[in-house]
C-alpha cells in the first residue's frame, strides 16, 4: 500500500492548523499509466515539503471514462476490438516502488485482456476519472456515482511518529476533460490528473506535561451525533462523499454502516518521559465541528484526559493540534465479557450450557452462560415442541454476519462486518450475543437479562450494541409482519437496573433506529452504551419497543446484538 512519509515540522499554534495536499498523475492511454511528482515539484503547490507520497509494490488504481472506449483482445495475440467501456479498469504499479513517481500498467487480472490503448467515442467532451486504491467491488458493474469507500473506526499506528497506516486507509480521486477527436481513433494525448484526498488528516502533538513517565496507548475522537467513519459512497463526477452507504454487486447504492467514534491505538504504546512529546495521526471523514465540538480522549497507562476540538474539517486537508497531558483521570479497570469463550455449533450459534431443566410450563429448555459472575439465559423450545428451530428467546451467541438475507431464517446475524477481518463481533472479533426480547409473547418470566448472584451488586459500566440483520432489513424494506420505516418511526432499547432487593433503580434508553424529526438513522456499527447512571445492580433487563406496534404487540423484529460488556472490578 501507499505510505505517507511525514517530515518534521513545528507547529506552535494551539488551534487547529491545516494544509492541503495534491498529487500529480500523468497518463498516456496508448502507452500506459504514469505517476509523477516529488516534494519539490511545482504540482505540490499547497503543502510544499510537509510530506511526500511514496508508492508501494502492489498499489493499484482504477480508471473510468464516460465516452472513451478501451481496446481489448480475446487473447494477447488478438483479435482486438475497440468497443469496451472504460469502467473500473485496474492498473498496477510496475515501476517506482518507494518513490514519489511511478509507472502503472494494465493488470493481468482484469475482466478482459485490455491492451492499455483507448479510442475516442461519440463526439463531445470526454471525461476521465481515476481513484486510488482500486477496489474490485462490483467490477464492470461499478457506477461512477457509487464508488464504495470504507474508513475503519479502529485505526492502528505502528509506533511513535509513524504515519504508514494513513496511506493504507487513504482514498484519492482525480478527473479531467478532453475535447474529442475522430471516433474510433487512438487517443494520443497525455492526461494530467491531479489526485485529491477524500478524507481529513488529523495530526496530534501529544506532550507529557506530568512529572512522571507514562505510556501513550492511543486516543479516540467522538463526534457525538456526527458520523466520522464507516461506509461511504463517492461520486467521481460530483466529488460528493455520502455517509452510511455502500454499493452491492450490481453497483447499486445500498445502506452501509456509520461510526460516530473513531479510535487510534499505538501498537506497543509510546513511553513518554516527563516533558517528552510524540505525534499520532488519525484519518476521519470531512465533517463540521465548528458549532458542536468533537470530544478527544487521550489514553495513557496513567489514565485518560479529555479535550475538545472545534473545526470545519475539509477533505484533503491536514490539521494539527497540540494536546498537553497534565490532568489525568485514573483509568477504570473492567472485566470484559466478549463471548469469545463460547463454543459455537456448526450453524455458528450457541445457546450456552444446558441446565438440564425446563421452564415451569415444560415448553422451553433452560440454557445459561456465566462469566465474571454475570449470567445470561436462553429459552429454546424443547424437542417435544420442535426444538430451537421452532422458537427460542433470551440471550444466545453467534458468529453469523450475513447482511443480505432478510427474514427470520437469518435471525442470528449481526448487521455488521469488520472491514479488516470480515467478522461480526466488535473490534474484529467473531462472537457476540444475539438477544431476542419475546416477553410480549411469552410473558415477563422470559425477559432477556443479565443477572448476578443473590445479594450481589456490580456496576456494569458500559456495553456495545448494534442491530441484527433481521431487524435492519425489516426496517429498511418492510416484511410480511412489519412496515418499512418512514418519517416519525423509531426502534428503542430500554435497559432497566434492579438492586439486590428487586427494586427498580432506573432505566437507560437507546434508539436503535430513529426516523423522528427528519432523521433516518439506523444503528449499523457497534456503539457504546453507557450504563453508569444505573450504578451497582443485581440485574439488568433488556426490552425493545417500536413505533410499529399492533394488536398483538411490536411488529418490528425484537432482536438486537451486544458485545464487550464491561463490569467494573
Amino acid at each position: 500500500m501507499k505510505k505517507w512519509l511525514l517530515l518534521s515540522v513545528l507547529f506552535s499554534c494551539l488551534l487547529w492548523g491545516c494544509q492541503e495536499e495534491e498529487h500529480a498523475l500523468s497518463f498516456r492511454p496508448d502507452e500506459g499509466l504514469k505517476v509523477t511528482g516529488s516534494n519539490a515539484s511545482p504540482v505540490r503547490t499547497s503543502i510544499g515539503d510537509h510530506y511526500s507520497i511514496l508508492w508501494s509494490a502492489g498499489d493499484a488504481i482504477a480508471l473510468f471514462s464516460d465516452k472513451a472506449q478501451a481496446e481489448w483482445g480475446i487473447s494477447a495475440d488478438g483479435p482486438f476490438f475497440k468497443n469496451q467501456s472504460v469502467t473500473n479498469i485496474k492498473y498496477v504499479l510496475t515501476e517506482g516502488a518507494d518513490r514519489t513517481s511511478g509507472t502503472f500498467g494494465v493488470a493481468s487480472d482484469n475482466r478482459l485482456a485490455f491492451t492499455g490503448k483507448y479510442v475516442w467515442g461519440d463526439p463531445g467532451t470526454h471525461y476521465f476519472y481515476a481513484c486510488y486504491p482500486y477496489r474490485d467491488a462490483a467490477g464492470a458493474n461499478t457506477k461512477l456515482q457509487y464508488i464504495p469507500v470504507n474508513l475503519p473506526n479502529a485505526q492502528i499506528q505502528a509506533g511513535a511518529n509513524n504515519s504508514d497506516h494513513i496511506g493504507k486507509l487513504d482514498f484519492m480521486y482525480a478527473s479531467l476533460a478532453l475535447e474529442s477527436g475522430t471516433k474510433g481513433e487512438y487517443i494520443g494525448k497525455t492526461l494530467n490528473f491531479v489526485f485529491r484526498h477524500v478524507f481529513s488528516l488529523l495530526e496530534f502533538h501529544i506532550t507529557n506535561s506530568t512529572t512522571g513517565t507514562l505510556v501513550l496507548e492511543g486516543l479516540t475522537l467522538d463526534g457525538g451525533t456526527v458520523a466520522v467513519a464507516g461506509d461511504y459512497t463517492f461520486d467521481l463526477k460530483t466529488s460528493v462523499l455520502t455517509s452510511g452507504k455502500t454499493a452491492d454487486a450490481s453497483g447499486t447504492q445500498i445502506e452501509g454502516g456509520k461510526s460516530h467514534v473513531v479510535g487510534l491505538t499505538v501498537a506497543g504504546g509510546v513511553e513518554l518521559a516527563a516533558g517528552a512529546s510524540t505525534k499520532v495521526y488519525l484519518l476521519i471523514a470531512p465533517v463540521d465541528f465548528s458549532s458542536a465540538a468533537a470530544r478527544i480522549t487521550v489514553k495513557t497507562s496513567a489514565g485518560d484526559q479529555e479535550f475538545t476540538g472545534n473545526a470545519n474539517f475539509q477533505a484533503g486537508k491536514r490539521y494539527t493540534k497540540n494536546l498537553d497531558v497534565n490532568a489525568l483521570t485514573p483509568a477504570m479497570t473492567y472485566d470484559v465479557i466478549d463471548f469469545e469463550d463460547i463454543v459455537l455449533e456448526d450453524n455458528g450459534v450457541s445457546y450456552g450450557t444446558s441446565t438440564g431443566t425446563t421452564d415451569d410450563y415444560g415448553i422451553c429448555d433452560i440454557y445459561t452462560h456465566t462469566r465474571y459472575g454475570a449470567t445470561f439465559t436462553a429459552y429454546p423450545y424443547t424437542a417435544a415442541m420442535g426444538g430451537p428451530s421452532a422458537f427460542w428467546c433470551g440471550v444466545a451467541y453467534s458468529g453469523n454476519c450475513d447482511m443480505t438475507v432478510a427474514g427470520v431464517s437469518n435471525q442470528y446475524s449481526v448487521y455488521y462486518k469488520d472491514p479488516l477481518t470480515s467478522l461480526g463481533g466488535r473490534n474484529g472479533s467473531e462472537r457476540f450475543a444475539i438477544v431476542y426480547c419475546a416477553e410480549n409473547i411469552m410473558g415477563p418470566d422470559y425477559t432477556s437479562a443479565i443477572t448476578f448472584p443473590t445479594a450481589t451488586e456490580k456496576t456494569v459500566d458500559h456495553l456495545y450494541v448494534t442491530n441484527s440483520t433481521y431487524a435492519v432489513l425489516s426496517m429498511l424494506n418492510g416484511d410480511s409482519f412489519a412496515k418499512k420505516f418512514a418519517d416519525g418511526d423509531w426502534f428503542k432499547l430500554t435497559v432497566t437496573g434492579y438492586n439486590k432487593d428487586g427494586g427498580q433503580i432506573g432505566t437507560v434508553d437507546f434508539y436503535l433506529a430513529d426516523y423522528r424529526n427528519g432523521k433516518s438513522d439506523i444503528i449499523q456499527q457497534w456503539t457504546k452504551l453507557d450504563l453508569t447512571s444505573l450504578g451497582a445492580v443485581n440485574k439488568l433487563t433488556f426490552t425493545l419497543s417500536s413505533s410499529d406496534t399492533g394488536t398483538y404487540g411490536m411488529n418490528t423484529p425484537a432482536y438486537f446484538c451486544m458485545d464487550d460488556i464491561a463490569i467494573r472490578k
